[in-house]
């Protein structure tokens, strides 16, 4: 049985790609035991696809010892070379190294930042600041503006309404993010919820880690 489940599991990893998905979701996963001679859990690489009539599918992961650079691009030029050659848009966390991945496989993608990492990031750098709960519910209501013009109108009157803060790091962070977290404006409106965030993944990964609970880590690369 375990015999026809990595054969189909193979078939399932080379299988062709369908091209010009709208959104591709780029993440990783940290599981113990994937490299059994490791103590520390290492990432898998995960892919995730929306189509333009409404499919979704999970096209690839890997297995790998960090999350660099050359991860990240030998995991994309697989899924262009499986026939991923045209992506509307890739979401991704702040991790530079899926930032050059794509640039090297998908120049003409959109790229677009997790606005919830961004507000998790500008949340810890937020640490000791008696205003930090304003800050981010500011931060926060930025994101549901129904334009790109109107979110820079509110984005020009949060940074006149926190100018004190502008030499600080979790202002210049956060302003620094602005054009890579709005990136989903490009396209129709009833995917921007869907573009914004990395969290059909997250709910992914959250069931996956639930499953594996009961026992913890991997006994050994295959098994993961």
């Amino acid at each position: 049985t375990l015999r026809r489940f990595d054969h189909g599991l193979e078939r399932w990893r080379n299988r062709p790609i369908r091209d010009n998905a709208l959104i591709v979701v780029l993440d990783a996963v940290r599981l113990k035991g994937a490299i059994p001679h490791l103590k520390t859990a290492v990432p898998v690489l995960f892919a995730y696809a929306i189509y333009p009539d409404g499919s979704e599918d999970v096209l690839d992961f890997e297995i790998e010892h960090g999350e660099s650079t050359n991860a990240w691009s030998k995991f994309c030029q697989r899924l262009y070379e499986r026939g991923l050659k045209n992506v509307r848009l890739i979401v991704r966390d702040d991790c530079d190294a899926i930032g050059n991945a794509i640039a090297l496989c998908w120049p003409k993608a959109l790229d677009q930042q997790c606005v919830f990492h961004i507000l998790n990031n500008l949340c810890k750098k937020l640490k000791g600041y008696k205003d930090k709960q304003v800050i981010l519910s500011d931060a926060s209501w930025l994101y549901e503006a129904i334009s790109e013009e109107e979110f820079y109108r509110w984005a020009i009157k949060f940074k006149n309404k926190w100018q004190k803060y502008k030499y600080h790091t979790f202002f210049k962070y956060f302003m620094g993010k602005l054009y890579q977290s709005i990136r989903y404006f490009e396209l129709p409106r009833e995917y921007w919820t869907i573009a914004k965030t990395t969290n059909r993944l997250e709910r992914y990964f959250e069931e996956v880690e639930r499953r594996i609970k009961p026992f913890r880590r991997f006994p050994n690369s295959g098994s993961c």
